[in-house]
């Protein structure tokens, strides 16, 4: 809806807003989760998401207007649009980061609460506390977003999406230091400052590479690429923190990030996808 009802030269925008809002929503869940479950129970807490979705499904249904809606005589299943983006190898990769960003974000949920008791906290606020902390990230990328959003349309998308890249790898790697709750959380604070100029950069990058034909369809399975992070990242945290020291999950993780910064950097993902753009236009 966002890609077919905005006009096309703030479509990069719009949905840069929409992906990070969605990222938000999973990175602020768990405080909310947490201060829910102590406030209610674990059991009750069902109940409440519940009624959060119910009130998601009214936003859409009285809220959301849909004015350039064309019903199309032939749809394409999932399989088409595969074969489509088959012959698309840089919008392959833009999936590809989006997965691995994803997962980055998650891999440390599963061990955040045993970390903030190893810093001090204690047993009956480590939850909450444990959600505050996870949640930092995803307050400071509401806040930066659409600062770094501006800022891809001046000096270009790919350019932001280095140095968000290269900024959460340092903040996951400095958070090995820290070794006081306090000092963690507004680490991470910080770090999502600059991790907040990934999401919009990427959904850029995606308006960028597709045809507004395909571009539904094409978020479609960017947002199942996000999926697939999502639920990768905790089962390879729950791993990692069974097998080695969490602070040594934080530097594989900042390793990571770092390699896909200079991965991109080398590929010239922006002038590239720029070029591919032109290409289509011609």
């Amino acid at each position: 809806m966002v890609g077919t009802n905005t006009p096309e030269n703030k479509v990069g925008y719009a949905l840069g807003v929409m992906a990070t809002s969605n990222a938000v929503g999973s990175i602020v869940g768990p405080v909310v989760g947490g201060f829910v479950s102590r406030w209610v129970g674990n059991r009750e807490s069902f109940l409440v998401a519940g009624c959060v979705v119910l009130f998601a499904f009214f936003i859409a249904w009285f809220g959301a207007k849909e004015e350039n809606f064309k019903r199309s005589g032939k749809r394409a299943g999932v399989i088409s649009d595969l074969k489509e983006l088959s012959h698309n190898r840089l919008l392959i990769s833009v999936f590809g980061m989006v997965s691995i960003v994803s997962m980055s974000v998650m891999i440390v949920e599963p061990l955040l609460t045993l970390y903030v008791l190893k810093l001090g906290v204690n047993a009956n606020d480590a939850k909450v506390a444990s959600g505050i902390i996870f949640s930092a990230v995803g307050i400071a990328t509401a806040l930066a977003s659409p600062q770094w959003g501006k800022l891809g349309t001046k000096f270009g998308y790919g350019r932001m999406l280095f140095f968000g890249l290269i900024g959460g790898g340092i903040g996951n790697l400095l958070q090995i230091a820290f070794h006081h709750y306090i000092a963690f959380g507004v680490l991470r604070f910080v770090y999502g400052l600059f991790f907040a100029a990934v999401y919009p950069s990427l959904n850029a990058l995606i308006v960028r590479l597709t045809e507004p034909s395909y571009r539904g369809r094409a978020f479609s399975l960017n947002q199942s690429a996000n999926q697939i992070g999502i639920m990768i990242g905790p089962m390879v945290g729950g791993f990692l923190g069974s097998a080695i020291s969490i602070p040594f999950v934080f530097a594989l993780n900042g390793v990571a990030l770092i390699s896909i910064a200079f991965l991109v950097r080398a590929k010239r993902i922006d002038k590239s996808a720029a070029a591919q753009q032109q290409a289509a236009n011609i």
